[in-house]
Parts: structure tokens; sequence; C-alpha cells
């Protein structure tokens, strides 16, 4: 038992310092309401020169794709492959003969890849430069021979998903004998110049394509003339810019959720999904990740006066943090000389005794983010602050499916407010293992957030308390758990897949009936979910472990399950 005590108050100390450590709420500006214009993202290329190739802030140099091949053992050899690693660096390899028929292929994750800084020269210090190399150390002498004795070949690395296409190939590349000795090399094409389609018409060297919406699509094919090529299709990823500030420095700081930079080292910080980044004021402009990950240009064009970073609207209530109800308000703070009010009808802002605001949002649409406006006074200008007043369902239904033993799990939720909720479940163990009991269990809880919060997007961590009713052909008892749970965001690596991850606990420590007691269990699940509008589906793991004792008997019931689970919020 001192593991589940010890699972229990790991999760309670996280669930703990969650709302401790939440920084303070402060009044978002928006770009849309300020005097920043937002250009439409565009896709930049130009050709260099027959070897080179720029996509944005990235350069594609055909003496960078690289191809080594030694002999290692007996009727074995070793190859490295290097490309671009700005471009891609996870998909497939191809060895293709002069016919461009594949005679060899493998994925990146069956090698050893590694990602390093070039040498570049100072005309190339402004584009990302690093290069990929992957090693395989299983290459044998059938494969060899076949590259050997055709006349040239190429390698070609790509990558394909449902959005985008990346495929890079090297110049042609051949063996030649030197007396004695077998030599590698490679050699510029016939072709007498460079080209470039997009969407399958030939057009300039160098190029912008505005991009209107993430249904834009782009298809990019450049042949270059020393023979390498590459083919891209891709399209913008959204984003949203919803703060924007001028520092003491005169520099831009944005911050925005949705496509994020190319570049790691232009990220300050991240809180949530939401990212900032600091932007030259003369020229303010950033590489944005499309589909792929390739670079797309965003632009702004200041036009007028700029929020001082000095200037915050502090929000004092937590009450914007989420809500069921169809009117909110919160209290903000101004600094001494800055005055606040409402800017559309559906809000009332008015001044309290203490030199604070209310603001009374209404008509909060259910299941949706609700972005309300008002207008910040200074002495020196106007400016307009804004906060997404979160409205959730109150109602969700629950069903999952347990492999392999079959079981069914069925869960009505309802919030009360925005930290309290109750629900009823149903779990029956249809498939018995071994000498089990039949086993079913009914169940009513509450649950409390540390934090307040509203579903369904609600990320949080609280406590839970339950009272349950087991049944089986031995005994029918009634029993009582404590517990509790956590809901964090996932990595924004993963976020294509899932939206958030948690464990939740229950510990059965009391209860009694039919001459059998509760004896200290666990009932663990660790899931990840995905949501879908009012749709949230869930995959993961379910530890159970039971122990009812009665006068010299003991009955044990342990699973270990995998969770397929689909709510609705309604």
């Amino acid at each position: 038992m001192k593991l589940y005590h010890l699972c229990l108050s790991h999760l309670l100390v996280f669930g703990l310092a969650l709302p401790l450590a939440q920084a303070q709420d402060y009044l978002s500006f928006p770009l849309n309401k300020s005097e920043i214009k937002v250009l439409p993202q565009r896709f930049e290329y130009q050709l260099l020169d027959k070897d080179r190739f720029r996509i944005g802030d990235i350069l594609f140099d055909a003496n960078r794709l690289d191809f080594k091949i030694s002999p290692k053992g007996k009727d074995n050899y070793s190859i490295k492959f290097s490309w671009p690693a700005s471009l891609l660096t996870k998909g497939d390899i191809l060895i293709k003969d002069n016919a461009g028929k594949a005679i060899w292929q493998q994925n990146m994750e069956k090698g050893h890849l590694l990602i390093q800084k070039s040498n570049i020269s100072m005309d190339e210090s402004q584009y990302r430069t690093d290069t990929a190399t992957f090693t395989v150390n299983t290459f044998d002498s059938d494969h060899f021979t076949k590259i050997r004795n055709s006349p040239f070949f190429r390698f070609c690395v790509h990558r394909e998903e449902a959005l985008t296409r990346i495929y890079l190939c090297s110049k042609e590349l051949y063996f030649k004998h030197e007396g004695r000795r077998l030599i590698f090399k490679s050699r510029d094409s016939l072709r007498p110049d460079s080209f470039v389609e997009i969407n399958g018409r030939v057009v300039g060297g160098q190029g912008t394509i505005f991009l209107q919406s993430a249904d834009d699509a782009l298809s990019m094919s450049a042949q270059l003339a020393s023979g390498a090529s590459i083919v891209i299709d891709t399209r913008l990823k959204a984003v949203d810019f919803v703060d924007v500030a001028i520092t003491e420095d005169k520099t831009l700081t944005v911050k925005a959720k949705g496509a994020e930079p190319v570049n790691e080292e232009d990220v300050l910080a991240r809180t949530g999904d939401i990212w900032s980044a600091k932007l030259n004021l003369g020229r303010p402009t950033i590489y944005l990740r499309g589909e792929g990950d390739i670079p797309m240009r965003q632009e702004f064009v200041v036009t007028g006066k700029i929020r001082p970073d000095s200037l915050q609207i502090p929000i004092i209530s937590k009450a914007g943090q989420g809500t069921y109800s169809k009117s909110n308000t919160v209290q903000l703070t101004a600094p001494a000389g800055v005055s606040i009010r409402e800017l559309d009808k559906k809000s009332v802002v008015s001044k309290n005794t203490d030199g604070s605001f209310s603001w009374e949002v209404k008509e909060l649409e259910p299941g949706a983010s609700n972005v309300r406006f008002v207008t910040i006074t200074t002495p020196d200008a106007e400016y307009v602050g804004s906060w997404d007043f979160f409205r959730g369902l109150k109602n969700e239904i629950y069903y999952s499916f347990l492999l392999p033993a079959e079981s069914v799990d069925l869960k009505f939720q309802q919030a009360i407010n925005n930290r309290w909720q109750w629900n009823v479940g149903y779990l029956n163990f249809v498939q018995r293992l071994n000498s089990e009991p039949t086993f079913s269990a009914e169940s009513a809880q509450f649950k409390y957030a540390l934090k307040p919060g509203a579903n369904p997007v609600d990320l949080n961590a609280g406590l839970s308390a339950s009272m349950e009713e087991y049944n089986s052909n031995n005994f029918n008892i009634l029993g009582f758990t404590l517990g509790g749970y956590l809901s964090t965001a996932m990595p924004s690596k993963y976020k294509d897949y899932f939206d958030n991850y948690g464990i939740a606990l229950k510990i059965p420590f009391a209860g009694t009936g039919s001459g059998y007691t509760v004896a200290p269990s666990l009932d663990a699940d660790l899931t990840i979910k995905k949501q879908t509008g009012t749709w949230s589906w869930q995959t993961g793991l379910r530890l159970q472990s039971y122990r009812f004792t009665g006068t010299n008997t003991e009955v044990d019931i342990n699973r270990t399950s995998i969770i397929l689970g689909i709510s609705q919020f309604f």
C-alpha cells in the first residue's frame, strides 16, 4: 500500500502546486485591434546559382547532399547520407538507379540520425544551414553491386503526410576506376539551366507567393542545373496574434497561438499554447512553420502608436478563467490616469469606489470562446484590450471499452459551478479472468477543482470523493474512496495528435457488506485525449487492484486494461 499512498501524495503535491504557480492574468491587446497591420503569410523562394536554392530562411545547397560508403566487415558496408536538416528530419531515404527505380529504401527510424551545425560563409549566415547525417551500418554487397554497376545513381530523402510532401534528391553519383582503385564521385547534370515550377507552371528564379488561408495549397518543384532537385507541397498554418507591445529598447513583443516560429531561438517564452517573440521595430518579420515545417514569412506594418509594455491591466478576480453562466464579471485594475470603458453593447464597465473597474459581459455563447473588448484610455493614446470569456458545457456523457479482458465503463457528469462537479457511473467486468468472481460497481462522485475552469477545455488538478457499491456473486459492499486528478496540455510537438494527458486516482479505503470489508485498494487511469468540438476521444491505461476481506477469506481483483473511450459534452 505504500506505492498507492506515494502515487496519491505526488498527485496532490502537483495539483496543489499548479494553482500556486499560476501567473497573474492580464488583458491582452490583440494586433487586429491595434495600430499594426498583419500581412498575409508568404512563401519565398530564390535560385542563387546552379547548386543553391533558398526556401524562406533555409538554404538548400546541392553540395551538402552528401553520400559516403565504406567497407564494414565481410559482404557488408556502412553508408552515410547528409542533407539540409531544416527541411526534414524524418521520413524515408532511397537510392535510385539511372532509370529512377528505387534499389534500396529505409525509414530514418531504423538508423542513426545526427543534426549538426554547418560551416558557413558570411553571406550564408542569415540562413538556417544545419545538416542532418543519417548512418546505416548494414548495407549488403548485393545492393553495393547494383549501385556500382549502375551508370549513375541518386539518393533521395522524402517525407509525405496528409497536407505536405517534401522530396530532396542529390546530384548524379557514380563509381569510377582510377587504376586499380574504385573511386566514388559526383557530377553536374547536362541540364543547361535551373528552373522552378509553382502549382504546375514554370515561374521565374525568385518569387513570393501570398497565402490567404490554410485551404490554399502550394506545390513547388525546383530542378537545379547541377542535377539536384527539391519538391515541396505545403500550406500555411493559421496563427492568431493575441497581444502586442513595444519595449523601452524599441522592439516589438508579440504573443500568438497557432503556427509557431521555425527557429526555436526566436521564442521568448511559452504559456500553454501561447508563445511570445521579439521583433525588430524597423522591419518586424518572423518565419512561421507551415505544414511540414516549411517556413512562411510573416510580416507586420506599424501604422501608429503601439501599447508600451509598461501598460498592463491586471485581472483581480479569477472569474474569467471559465464559466457556465450566460454572463460573467471580472474585476480590473488600471494605473493612475488610465480609464476603462466598454466597446460593445454586450458589455458594461463601471468604476468601483476603490478605483478598480467591474467588467460585466452578457450573452456568452455556450461551448465557445467569447472574446470581448474594452477601450483603455491613457493621457497619450487609446488602446483596445480583450479577454476570452469561455462558457463551458455543463454535461458530459462518457463511455469506454476496456481490453483485453472486456469491461465497460459508463458515466454521466455535470458541473455545479467552475470548481465543483458530480457524476454517477457504472462499471461492469463483462469478461471474467481465471478464477475472478463476477464484478460490477456503481458510483456517485464529487470532484473539486483546485483552480476555476470550464469543460471541455479545462486543464486542471483537483480532489475527488465517492461512494461506491461493489457487486459480486460473493458480496454486495458499500464503500468509499478518496482521490485526485491532474490534466495538462500535451507538449507542442505532439499537439497534432493529442491535446492533453492526465492521471486520475481513486483509493478505496473503507466499506463493508455481506461479511466483507474493503481493504485499501487502487484504481488509476493514465490517459491521453483529443478534443474535436464537443467530442473527446481518449486512450490510455487503467490499473485496477481491489481487495475485499471476509472471515477467513480474501477476494483479489487485479487488472491492467487498455482504455478506448469517447465522451460528448452538451
